[in-house]
């Protein structure tokens, strides 16, 4: 369970990118978002931990059919995190090397155009980046990386949501979102954006104390702040036409389920018909299926599940490592 509520946090995340043998996305959508459903299923993005090798791990690159996987060149150590842009030809990414400066950069997938998009300011670093659907500007969780004089996970700390203008370089944070705030979401059309909230309270020699307080949403200039769940939800992705969002349910007995929610809070079902540690779902461009990360015993593969609840495959991977945090990129139609 303490493995599960790590995961939760992302706490491996930043850890596990150096390898785990260190510690076992009010703007309205442009014509580039337009182009992303109906659509072609691209390469999947992801994050792999190899228990062995910290240079090996990072942010990898595999086709639709769980086929090819490569590491993606020229990436910084640390990187985690990816998201696809709305016309996918950039990846958005954090890294956590070197700690703790959790800097968000931006690549093109044969690795070239590597750019630094955003540091480390004072005592504040950039984690979990997502697109908006025009592509001009990234939501990100903007946490502190001290409190009371001792370094710490900027999520685990007081955070809260900030977006980043791409062509000017301006960030603005976003008020009512303080606390614990992390995975963030931006609607199709550009008007919500929903996000992870938890109230966090770090113990010494001891994983943190949670308080899961659900998802939320909020508008891109920080107002119509609302709640969306109330479980030990988190995870959000946007479908690619607007009118679900799927998450990760956390339950108390370790096991995790995939759902759905209509915007408007209702409609809440669930999508795996079948029992497990199912988490981090991502839509495919074309709406029919989703990507998600299951445990098998003490590693995490990819698998993708149709949006009616059929378990379609599940990825090779290499022996002792995780593979997680898949961002499926969006292509156009011929």
């Amino acid at each position: 369970m303490k493995r599960r509520f790590a995961y939760i946090l992302a706490l491996a995340l930043v850890v596990t990118a150096f390898g785990l043998a260190a510690f076992r996305d009010n703007a309205p959508a442009s014509a580039r978002s337009a182009k992303t459903f109906p659509g072609s299923n691209g390469k999947i993005a992801f994050m792999r931990s190899f228990f062995s090798s910290s240079s090996a791990s990072g942010i990898y690159l595999v086709g639709s059919d769980g086929r090819g996987a490569r590491r993606l060149a020229k990436q910084p150590l640390g990187s985690s995190g990816p998201k696809w842009s709305p016309d996918g030809r950039e990846i958005a990414f954090f890294s956590a090397w070197p700690t703790p400066t959790y800097s968000l950069y931006t690549i093109k997938p044969d690795g070239s155009g590597k750019r630094k998009i955003l540091s480390k300011t004072k005592d504040y670093a950039a984690v979990f980046p997502s697109w908006s659907p025009d592509g001009k500007s990234i939501v990100f969780t903007h946490g502190k990386t001290t409190s009371n004089g001792r370094t710490c996970i900027p999520f685990l700390c007081d955070s809260q949501l900030a977006i980043l203008t791409l062509a000017t370089g301006r960030v603005r944070e976003l008020p009512h979102t303080s606390g614990a705030t992390f995975v963030t979401s931006w609607s199709p059309d550009g008007k919500l954006i929903v996000f992870t909230r938890a109230k966090v309270e770090p113990m010494p020699n001891a994983f943190p104390s949670v308080k899961w307080l659900g998802l939320w949403l909020v508008t891109p200039n920080g107002l119509g702040h609302r709640r969306l769940t109330s479980g030990l939800d988190s995870y959000p992705d946007w479908s690619p036409d607007g009118q679900l969002i799927a998450f990760t349910r956390y339950r108390r007995n370790g096991n995790s389920d995939l759902l759905t929610v209509h915007p408007s809070g209702k409609h809440v079902s669930r999508l795996n018909t079948f029992t497990g540690e199912l988490e981090q779902p991502s839509w495919s461009p074309d709406g029919s299926e989703l990507v998600f990360v299951l445990t098998s015993g003490e590693w995490q593969e990819l698998c993708t599940i149709s949006s009616t609840g059929a378990l379609l495959k599940c990825f090779a991977h290499p022996p002792k490592t995780d593979d997680k945090l898949p961002s499926w990129q969006p292509t156009s139609n011929p």
